[in-house]
């Protein structure tokens, strides 16, 4: 049997979840930005720690796009 939570404990787990989207929207905003910079130096400067730095940024923009919110649908960077 599942156990009833209390009024509390509900409020609680929503203030996380509030807080923690919080968190996710904010990094989802820098993400973009943070791929052009290492886009400009990966491919112009020529820079492999950069290349890294684009391959693990083009990850978690993939990974927090198919996570968003459709009413964040506007904010996803559209692939090339």
């Amino acid at each position: 049997m599942t156990k009833r939570l209390t009024v509390a404990e509900c409020k609680e787990t929503l203030r996380a979840l509030e807080a923690k989207r919080v968190e996710l929207v904010e990094r989802g905003e820098k993400l973009p930005g943070l791929r052009r910079d290492a886009a400009f130096a990966a491919h112009v400067e020529q820079n492999a720690e950069a290349r890294k730095a684009l391959d693990k940024v083009s990850n978690e923009l993939a990974t927090h796009s198919s996570l968003a919110l459709p009413s964040q649908a506007k904010n996803r960077t559209k692939a090339p």
